[in-house]
């Protein structure tokens, strides 16, 4: 094929591309980054349970999550700790073209354990935060927290203690957590959504 013949065929193809009808962009409106933060109240299953119940909750969303995958990459690779949190969560969720960065974290995540009776009583005690931070500033905009919600189980002597966020009393606290401050969070959000 000849220049001439090559680019002719250049502009026939931009032509037809301008006429093509442009698609409606999937991800207009609001963006949210849902982040496991800060670092010392994180629990690893907290930020997509809440995701999924917000998304539950009647009447919503004006808004839309990003995608959680990469959030739980860069979650685990910044430096979320103490003051640091609120910035480094802002700039996650510009680098991912969200509007707003939301840290949901456990700041009462306990369990202790007793001797009782030939065996073990296990307590646990739970209670969820959200921050949610305008990810342009960095400013925090607004804080939803749930009700504390604790039980307790009995456990034999040689039943192995499963890891804090593995054991089972401990994961249906935090999804009664959960269920609790979702519609509360859904709210917030649907409010600030207008403003972005």
């Amino acid at each position: 094929m000849d220049t001439t013949r090559y680019w002719l065929s250049c502009v026939l193809i931009g032509l037809l591309a301008s006429c093509v009808p442009a698609l409606e962009d999937e991800t207009a409106g609001t963006q949210v980054a849902l982040i496991n933060a800060p670092a010392g109240v994180r629990v690893s299953f907290i930020a997509d349970a809440l995701q999924e119940q917000v998304l539950e909750v009647a009447g919503c969303c004006e808004f839309s999550f990003t995608r959680s995958q990469p959030v739980r990459f860069q979650e685990t690779h910044r430096d979320m700790f103490g003051s640091r949190a609120a910035p480094q969560s802002a700039s996650l969720a510009r680098n991912l073209g969200a509007q707003l960065a939301v840290m949901a974290g456990a700041p009462l995540f306990e369990r202790t354990v007793n001797s009782a009776d030939g065996g073990r009583e296990i307590h646990g005690s739970v209670e969820l935060r959200a921050i949610v931070i305008d990810a342009a500033s960095a400013r925090q905009l607004a804080t939803v927290g749930s009700l504390t919600f604790t039980a307790s189980r009995f456990a034999s002597e040689n039943e192995p203690l499963p890891e804090l966020e593995q054991d089972p009393i401990m994961v249906e606290l935090g999804h009664r957590a959960v269920a609790n401050l979702a519609p509360h969070l859904a709210a917030v959000l649907e409010d600030l959504a207008g403003d972005f």
